[in-house]
């Protein structure tokens, strides 16, 4: 499998500890990156270079994915798109155009930069609207 496949197969972006464990010589990425077939979003983050989805994003503002931006990727259904990013930070700075929520109590996915399940939910109550047809 080459770097490029392995990176779409995980929503474009992966850590270099995943890389690694997937067979990946610290050699190999350097070659890949040099090539451009994959780019170093930030130190030990890597990504498609094509690739500006919320993935990547969270892995720049070195974040996790919660809330309703975290929803498509447990596969929960939303009644409404997220407008903003919903974010847990482990610092204090809150980008513009994001939604903070704070620190994650619970393991998070093992590799996508999204809270885990429990977080998630849990975040959603706290966040979204009451739902009344």
């Amino acid at each position: 499998m080459n770097v490029a496949t392995y990176l779409a197969s995980r929503g474009g972006t992966a850590t270099a500890a995943d890389l690694g464990r997937a067979g990946f010589s610290r050699h190999r990425i350097a070659a890949a990156v040099a090539q451009g077939t994959m780019v170093r979003i930030r130190r030990g983050h890597y990504g498609l270079p094509q690739d500006s989805g919320v993935y990547r994003a969270a892995r720049e503002l070195n974040g996790l994915l919660t809330c309703l931006s975290a929803a498509p990727g447990y596969g929960l259904w939303t009644l409404v798109p997220a407008q903003s990013m919903h974010l847990c930070l482990g610092h204090r700075a809150v980008p513009p155009g994001t939604v903070a929520h704070g620190r994650c109590r619970h393991p998070r996915h093992p590799w996508l930069p999204v809270a885990g399940l429990a977080d998630v939910l849990i975040h959603a109550l706290h966040c979204l609207p009451e739902f009344r047809p």
